[in-house]
């Protein structure tokens, strides 16, 4: 179908919109109707400039070429927008759009066609209202502090058709990543999850205002791109056009700070409240009215049962109420009054009476500030001192008891000075002095090691250190030097002191000079040896040979008579002879039992290989050792001390015990050390002896046990008799 220039003018005529032709330097060649009624004939007269029609604020800011408007919209992402003059004076607002007509080319007739630049021109509400251009609005938009968001409700799953510059800026995302796209791509809840329910309540409030088509304001947790989090204050406002419901704007704010700000607030509250509730100390805050009681304000859980008012109503809660002596309900008023008026703390101390008994509380006071003229304020917090003064003097007794021990006390710091066994001293008792002859100030800040000299047993000190690293109490014997250069036995008990967290804290050492004892206790283990020696010499040289010398007689006897003899009799010279051969042998491995022992190297293990066949042969019992690996022990002494221990508990098992199977063993322990072992099948220690722990030979095992820093114990077997245990270190 083709149209005239006469079809297309009556068709612009018809428009809503203000259409004008202009010429390449911007007159008006044509205006149609609308153009006519809103601008006036004279200002839309052929011939006019275009120009002269647009608002002098908008020329500042518009393009002065014809041309430029042509072009206006590869620059720019929205129409273009101006105040154009009315022709009684009033100024419009208007979208436009400039477009270059030019005839087509197979068309010759150049009068039947439009030509030129045409201008399209919508009107944007009423003259002279508060219409803003687009322009200005989405720059004000984009500089607004807060993040603004649009999204179209008229597609489907509301997704975001703008967001504003600060947006992006809170989000950290960028537009092309998010324009098309629902907004819920803020929330997620994998990295915190423990607050999911409180979103889910302000999202469906939001879901809800969006079916309503209603406002609402929320305030979410939400995640940038990077995954921190910020809180959102958003404000959901509906955009309609007539009843239809088609955007809504956001505007969001970033509340992180002000919600962080009150989070902390209310757990500050939580706290003081929970310290106001659970503290043992008694709480109250008071008030002071004038001719009036003082009554309370707050008053902590505490307070309450101390003073036996837990039923009443906090504001009836008086110092009557406390059932006070009238001298101490004096003492409190007046703590409070001169509090007020000083504004400065008031401490004082009183005796209170609950449930028959006097206890003794700390009182602190303090006022309150308040705004002028209002009521006074006071709180206070008396602490029951009662038990502390009674631990107190507990405290002051111990430590008289300790100051005046007859043993040595020593408190040192838990670390250990560099590779050493040295802790630094921070206390010692006045035994501490006499035995040593140090005085307080020359120990204090030393080491133990100031009583360590050439005869100190370095093997101790080496199984001391070992103790103190694994953090376990500690008992030994060593030789020690005074000040003056004497030397002294001295047995260690140390024990570690542990902090809240388990950790050693200090190291105490309980000392007791045990020189005169173990001389004493060495003496009568060389009487015991020697009176043992002479025992099996007498048993060697007198009783074996007096046995043989039966036995001898017996046989000569039976072959110098047998033909006078009838058969009885020597069968009974033979049972007498072979008897006293017996018994020869039973006393002659008892003899050598007793005999001291000459132990080498390497003699241990032989030594108990003798024992245990010795003790077969002797008492008619079964007796094996056994040994995983053979022992070297270069200390005579310690293996000779091991012998004994041992021959005492084969000597209990038998005598006692009436044990017919015995076995000892050597072995080596997890640790390193090793545990020489007899077991018997015996009727048991008895439970009496076992907790007395005296007689059958124990002390004696015990004490050389202690000889040689062993850790010995007897107890009775799981399966019936007796089981003796020595374990000790070797080098």
């Amino acid at each position: 179908m083709n149209i005239d220039r006469a079809d297309a003018l009556y068709i612009l005529d018809r428009l809503p919109d203000l259409v004008l032709l202009l010429d390449d330097i911007g007159c008006i060649h044509y205006a149609n109707r609308r153009s006519m009624e809103i601008l006036g004939d004279d200002n839309v007269a052929v011939g006019k400039k275009f120009l002269d029609l647009v608002d002098e604020r908008d020329l500042k800011r518009s393009p002065q070429r014809i041309e430029d408007w042509v072009d206006w919209r590869s620059y720019h992402q929205f129409p273009w927008e101006i105040y154009i003059r009315c022709q009684d004076g009033r100024m419009q607002l208007v979208s436009g759009s400039a477009e270059r007509l030019s005839p087509p080319e197979s068309q010759s007739d150049s009068d039947s066609q439009l030509e030129g630049i045409l201008v399209s021109l919508h009107p944007i509400g009423e003259p002279d209202t508060m219409n803003i251009r687009r322009d200005l609005l989405i720059a004000a938009v984009e500089a607004a502090d807060s993040s603004i968001v649009l999204a179209d409700m008229t597609l489907e799953d509301s997704p975001l058709i703008y967001v504003n510059q600060g947006f992006l800026q809170l989000t950290g995302y960028k537009k092309d990543d998010i324009i098309g796209k629902n907004c819920r791509f803020l929330q997620f809840y994998g990295a915190d999850s423990e607050h999911r329910d409180d979103s889910q309540l302000e999202i469906a409030r939001i879901r809800d205002a969006l079916k309503k088509g209603s406002s609402t304001d929320v305030v979410l947790r939400n995640y940038r791109q990077d995954g921190s989090l910020f809180y959102n204050e958003l404000y959901l406002t509906p955009v309609y056009e007539g009843d239809r419901l088609v955007a809504f704007v956001g505007v969001q704010n970033n509340v992180t700070e002000r919600i962080e700000a009150r989070q902390k607030l209310e757990k500050r509250e939580r706290i003081l409240s929970s310290f106001f509730t659970a503290t043992q100390a008694l709480l109250g805050i008071v008030e002071l009215p004038d001719n009036k009681p003082i009554y309370h304000v707050e008053i902590n859980q505490r307070a309450t049962e101390f003073f036996q008012v837990e039923e009443m109503a906090t504001n009836e809660i008086t110092l009557a109420s406390f059932d006070l002596t009238s001298e101490v309900e004096k003492q409190w008023q007046s703590a409070f009054e001169q509090c007020w008026e000083t504004k400065e703390v008031v401490r004082f101390n009183c005796q209170v009476e609950r449930l028959g008994e006097q206890r003794h509380l700390r009182v602190t006071i303090n006022s309150i500030a308040t705004e002028l003229f209002a009521v006074p304020l006071c709180c206070y917090l008396a602490e029951d001192l009662t038990d502390l003064n009674t631990a107190e003097a507990n405290l002051t007794l111990m430590k008289a008891a300790v100051e005046n021990a007859d043993e040595s006390v020593i408190i040192t710091k838990a670390e250990l000075e560099g590779s050493t066994n040295n802790p630094e001293i921070i206390y010692v008792n006045r035994a501490f002095t006499e035995i040593t002859g140090y005085q307080r100030e020359e120990a204090i800040g030393k080491t133990p090691r100031i009583l360590q000299g050439d005869l100190t047993d370095p093997s101790v000190l080496k199984r001391l250190k070992k103790g103190l690293i694994e953090k376990r109490s500690f008992r030994g014997e060593t030789i020690n030097y005074r000040k003056d250069g004497r030397p002294f036995t001295i047995e260690w008990n140390i024990a570690p002191i542990l902090d809240e967290n388990e950790e050693v804290a200090y190291w105490v050492a309980a000392q007791r000079n045990v020189t005169r004892r173990r001389q004493l206790e060495k003496e009568v283990l060389e009487v015991q040896a020697r009176e043992q020696e002479r025992i099996a010499r007498d048993l060697h040289d007198s009783i074996q040979q007096k046995l043989n010398i039966v036995g001898s007689l017996a046989s000569f006897i039976k072959h110098s008579s047998s033909d006078k003899l009838s058969p009885q009799s020597q069968q009974l010279l033979q049972q007498l002879f072979e008897t006293s051969k017996e018994a020869s042998e039973q006393v002659r491995g008892i003899a050598h039992s007793l005999y001291p022992v000459s132990i080498e190297k390497s003699g241990l293990i032989t030594a108990l290989q003798h024992l245990a066949s010795t003790t077969r042969k002797a008492f008619q019992v079964e007796c094996e050792f056994s040994f995983e690996q053979p022992v070297l022990i270069s200390d005579r002494q310690q293996a000779t001390h091991l012998y004994r221990i041992v021959q005492e508990a084969i000597s209990n098992a038998i005598r006692h015990g009436k044990a017919t199977q015995i076995l000892i063993g050597l072995a080596k322990n997890y640790s390193g050390q090793f545990v020489l072992t007899v077991r018997d099948n015996g009727i048991g220690i008895a439970k009496e002896v076992l907790q007395a722990e005296r007689g059958m030979g124990l002390n004696s095992m015990r004490y050389r046990a202690e000889m040689i820093n062993a850790n010995w114990n007897i107890e009775r077997g799981k399966n019936g008799g007796t089981v003796v245990t020595c374990t000790f270190e070797c080098e």
